[in-house]
């Protein structure tokens, strides 16, 4: 969920709401979110739409949207694949010195 957090981070950061808007709904059809929720869950399309985030990353229609959401960001320094990976390294950090598995260096 953390590399879809930052994906929507950036959208909408960026104002980009019509981008953010297509994502979302591409990760709410794919009805992943599903098998992780109870069927009388009150979770918003929203919530829903990212818990399934992740699962949109590899198809066609998220990889179309990703080379839109680049062209729009051009010109702005922000490279989307870097903001990703950081996110999600940061997120692993967390978890990796939360639990003492390596020392802060």
């Amino acid at each position: 969920m953390t590399e879809t957090r930052a994906l929507l981070h950036v959208l909408e950061s960026r104002r980009l709401n019509a981008l953010r808007d297509r994502f979302l709904e591409i990760a709410y059809n794919t009805r992943k979110w599903e098998k992780w929720m109870l069927p009388a869950t009150g979770a918003s399309d929203r919530q829903k739409a990212v818990i399934a985030g992740h699962y949109t990353f590899s198809t066609p229609a998220f990889l179309a949207l990703k080379v839109e959401i680049q062209k729009q960001l051009n010109g702005s320094g922000i490279v989307l694949d870097e903001i990703l990976r950081r996110w999600v390294e940061a997120s692993i950090a967390r978890y990796i010195f939360g639990f003492r598995l390596v020392d802060r260096a």
